[in-house]
């Protein structure tokens, strides 16, 4: 080979090097997180998936750099436990075994002494869950209860439907010839009979009557279903005033003096940070009734399986477990305003000492958020609604039927209306028949006033 190529080939290849580093060297990006579904979850196989894990290939995409995650080693998020020293993922940022942490990290200010926090990808802020209250129906208002299943807009709303039924019946009847029912009292003996489930003394006997009456008929059973289903709920819901539902922190702390709740958090994180070193008497009084009733692992689960217990965390987790089945949660702390703690959020942590690399993530953060890939996995991961409801419930826990959900069913009416009025414009555009014994006769007026009955037969007369 020429000695001459061979020369000129080395300082070219350096030069690539030297500007495209990525070409030939991959850097790797050395992430520490934690377990908690849905910003992260490990699957059985060792596979890693959720929100945080998503974020955390985006960001290695976006820097040029291979992703190394890992869950940290003592499952916690971050405690200091003397002047220099920190447990969780904010200790293995400071120590260098990872060199960012991407989890539902809060920022705080102890933290932010010790690493450094990019802009948060998500708001937080302080609120608990709780068991929804179950309520008892007492004997003493059982036929009120009955009257309550529909509200009284609907009720109105049903009274007025029977009148327009019956007479639609009746109108019907009288344009098309029946002349049982085209008698007031026959038509309204004929509705409250079948109102009722009895068998009425008259019945159609043209068949668009008939067809009337099915549409009545459809009408009054489905109402009867609804009835039934609606009952069926009211008279399964709680109504005991002595358990209410807790609206915030202050009613709370209450129930926690009182004894009545046993309080749960997550141990060796910012939120038990939070009450610990508080001297507000709110804080203090639910930290206590912590402290003393706390197991060592504390989870929502315990919520569902004992009501007296209600799990004290951040928003965006409550309300994602709070929207699982069995749906019997409801989340609740008033809004970040009002809550114990203002309006704070989840950052990535970097090491202090590693500016260059902060930067770099600090600006492929930036970039992700133009492009909307925080509000797209927000979306993708906690915008699944499974159970109808995890707001707090009202005290009296009903499941009235209101004007709204009713709407479906007077549609029915306003069929059956349309039908009356079809007969009645068909009946005077083309005129009616009446009906005798199931035979139909023709009239014509005599000259000399009385009717001539025409017959279809010819008899033939012959004298004898």
């Amino acid at each position: 080979m020429d000695p001459k190529l061979i020369g000129m080939a080395v300082p070219l290849l350096f030069l690539i090097l030297v500007s495209y580093p990525e070409l030939v060297l991959s850097e790797t990006l050395t992430v520490t997180t934690i377990e908690s579904e849905p910003f992260l979850r490990k699957h059985d196989d060792g596979k890693l998936s959720g929100y945080c894990y998503d974020l955390a290939q985006k960001l290695s995409e976006q820097m040029n750099m291979d992703l190394s995650m890992k869950l940290v080693a003592d499952s916690q998020y971050g405690q200091q436990t003397d002047e220099n020293t920190w447990t969780g993922m904010v200790g293995e940022v400071m120590t260098g075994k990872a060199q960012v942490a991407i989890a539902p990290l809060t920022v705080t200010t102890e933290r932010s002494k010790f690493v450094s926090f990019t802009k948060p990808f998500m708001s937080s802020y302080l609120g608990f869950v709780a068991k929804k209250p179950v309520y008892e129906v007492t004997n003493t208002d059982v036929v009120l209860n009955m009257l309550q299943v529909f509200s009284l807009a609907v009720w109105i709303l049903i009274f007025i439907s029977f009148f327009l039924i019956g007479g639609g019946l009746w109108l019907v009847a009288k344009l098309i010839g029946d002349e049982e029912l085209s008698r007031v009292e026959n038509a309204v003996h004929y509705i409250v009979a079948t109102l009722l489930f009895l068998t009425p003394s008259v019945q159609p006997k043209h068949v668009v009557t008939r067809v009337y009456t099915y549409l009545w008929l459809l009408f009054r059973v489905t109402v009867f279903i609804l009835y039934v289903v609606f009952l069926y709920k009211w008279m399964s819901v709680d109504r005991v005033t002595r358990e209410p539902a807790m609206r915030n922190f202050d009613d709370l702390a209450m129930a926690a003096k009182e004894g009545r709740v046993k309080v749960l958090m997550p141990r060796y994180g910012a939120t038990e940070k939070t009450f610990s070193s508080s001297q507000q008497e709110i804080f203090e009084i639910i930290y206590d009734n912590f402290l003393i009733n706390a197991p060592e692992q504390p989870s929502i689960e315990m919520v569902h399986a004992d009501k007296r217990n209600v799990y004290i965390g951040e928003m965006p987790m409550l309300k994602y477990e709070a929207n699982k089945p069995p749906c019997d949660l409801y989340v609740t702390g008033g809004d970040h305003k009002n809550s114990l703690q203002p309006l704070r959020g989840y950052a990535i942590a970097v090491n202090k000492e590693d500016v260059d690399l902060f930067n770099k993530v600090s600006d492929a953060m930036n970039f992700l958020e133009d492009m909307g890939v925080f509000l797209h996995l927000e979306r993708k991961y906690f915008d699944q609604q499974f159970c109808s409801s995890n707001e707090i419930p009202g005290i009296s826990g009903r499941q009235m039927m209101s004007l709204v959900p009713a709407r479906s069913i007077f549609l029915l009416v306003l069929i059956i209306i349309l039908y009356a009025i079809a007969v009645f414009v068909y009946t005077k555009a083309f005129g009616t028949s009446q009906r005798s014994g199931g035979e139909t006769k023709q009239t014509e007026m005599d000259p000399k006033g009385g009717d001539i009955e025409k017959n279809s037969k010819t008899s033939n007369e012959h004298e004898a």
